[in-house]
């Protein structure tokens, strides 16, 4: 009988169960492997391998790199990775430098919105031969867009089209899971690419400074917008549903994004992009009414006119809107 052995993987980038279950899929077809268990809140993998196959760590975790996620032994220690190996992991290449056919190299640092059209005003211009490649440090690409804005808006949603074909340029190259100062220094961006476009965003909420904030039950809307969209920072939290009313401070675009997200109908949700568990526990929430409070009326709310309407014209809750100082507010 072939002699076995348990290997442990620490998986990063994993965002919801089904994500969980394609590691393990793909873990059990790499030679060798007799079964794989693998769990996305506890981000592990648990292998049993018959000795002396293909099915050694190396393998195994480049199985898992293939996927976007990034993965080692457990309780190994960590080891930042310079600029080549990112590439050669993930490309099997090196940077491209003089000697290619590219006049100007540039790393983009940040593959949001931002990033995808800055590459993309690269590739326009005629000026100069240019080859980019895209950095981040999550898995997959598009940002805000893809963790940012509520699962419900498919429209909005569909600008990831337009930048697929930025990013399937052969020009360009896409290189996730590589964290700018961690995997990548400066020192390191500098030797390797002409100019640097840093397009990272704002990855933390700004706090009110307000008696209570920090209390239970008080949380921002990073937090929560991440955790139904399954951002990996977030995507392991849990919010407590079992209350009736929910007051949300701030009265833009995301404040009614969530308002609309915890009175939809789950079953609406359920064919959206959301995440499964936050799928799970909205199915569970007890909320029923909603609460929108900001320092300033109406007239001078930060929300856009197509986000009120689909508020107000939504089938599954009413809008009860408080008037004050509308009917006094100066035209436009």
């Amino acid at each position: 009988t072939l002699m076995t052995e348990a290997i442990t993987l620490h998986i990063d980038g994993m965002t919801c169960g089904s994500c969980a279950e394609h590691v393990k899929q793909t873990l059990e077809k790499v030679p060798g492997v007799r079964s794989a268990s693998v769990s996305y809140p506890q981000r592990r993998a648990e292998i049993e391998a018959s000795v002396g196959t293909a099915a050694d760590v190396t393998s195994l975790v480049a199985a898992v790199s293939a996927l976007g996620y990034r993965a080692q032994l457990a309780d190994a220690p960590g080891q930042p990775s310079d600029l080549l190996n990112n590439a050669q992991e993930r490309l099997g290449g090196e940077p491209k430098r003089e000697d290619d056919e590219a006049a100007l190299h540039v790393a983009v640092i940040g593959s949001g919105p931002s990033g995808i059209y800055a590459t993309e005003s690269l590739l326009k211009q005629t000026d100069l031969p240019v080859s980019v490649d895209v950095y981040d440090r999550l898995p997959t690409p598009y940002g805000l867009v893809r963790y940012g804005v509520a699962p419900d808006h498919l429209t909005i949603k569909s600008v990831t089209k337009g930048f697929e074909k930025t990013l399937g340029d052969p020009r360009v190259r896409f290189l996730g899971n590589v964290e700018f100062g961690r995997d990548i220094t400066l020192a390191e961006i500098k030797e390797h690419y002409d100019a640097t476009v840093y397009t990272v965003g704002a990855s933390s909420d700004r706090r009110l400074g307000i008696p209570g904030e920090e209390l239970k039950g008080s949380l921002s809307a990073t937090e929560f917008v991440g955790w139904y969209n399954g951002h990996p920072d977030h995507a392991h939290r849990s919010f407590d549903l079992s209350r009736r009313r929910v007051v949300i401070v701030g009265n833009g675009n995301v404040a009614l994004d969530v308002a609309c997200i915890l009175l939809t109908d789950p079953e609406r949700l359920a064919d959206t992009d959301i995440a499964a568990n936050a799928l799970a526990a909205l199915r569970k929430s007890a909320v029923e009414e909603v609460v929108i409070v900001a320092r300033r009326g109406l007239a001078e709310s930060a929300f856009t006119v197509p986000e009120i309407t689909g508020l107000v014209a939504h089938d599954d809750f009413d809008v009860v809107v408080d008037r004050t100082g509308i009917d006094s507010a100066p035209d436009g």
